[in-house]
């Protein structure tokens, strides 16, 4: 998600960094949502946001009702930089990992993407160092 989009939201958010998620993959569903998948050998990368208690209840009504919440452990590959998620990150996460959550849509029949959310989404990828390999993934959507 955009860092303007997310501030909509959750007006305090801040970039924790950059994960990693196993055993998922990028998908757009008949919607034009894009959504997680489950998928044995795949992996997805995005942004972690931290957010603070009293933003849950926002990002909750955002995300519902089509859509369901998912937990996971999350690699950080490339933490935030500033001073206060770099003394987080080397205090609690323990090899890297940290627990995370989203909202996948629950509607999961492949789709045709919006050619602008899949432009947006690569340029926060981009602008975050996410991994060449994964950008051009993405990029498949865009047609």
């Amino acid at each position: 998600m955009s860092q303007s989009k997310m501030r909509t939201i959750c007006n305090n958010a801040r970039i924790y960094g950059v994960g990693k998620c196993l055993g998922y993959r990028f998908s757009i569903n008949s919607l034009s949502n894009y959504t997680l998948v489950s998928s044995v050998n795949a992996v997805v990368y995005g942004i972690l946001w931290e957010i603070s208690n009293s933003e849950m209840e926002p990002i909750k009504i955002f995300n519902t009702p089509f859509k369901e919440r998912f937990t996971a452990s999350i690699e950080i590959i490339n933490p935030a930089q500033n001073e206060r998620i770099s003394k987080y990150t080397n205090k609690h996460l323990e090899n890297h990992f940290v627990e995370a959550f989203t909202y996948k849509d629950i509607e999961t029949t492949y789709g045709s993407p919006k050619k602008d959310d899949v432009e947006t989404i690569l340029s926060v990828l981009r602008n975050n160092s996410v991994p060449q390999d994964y950008i051009r993934e993405i990029s498949f959507w865009v047609k």
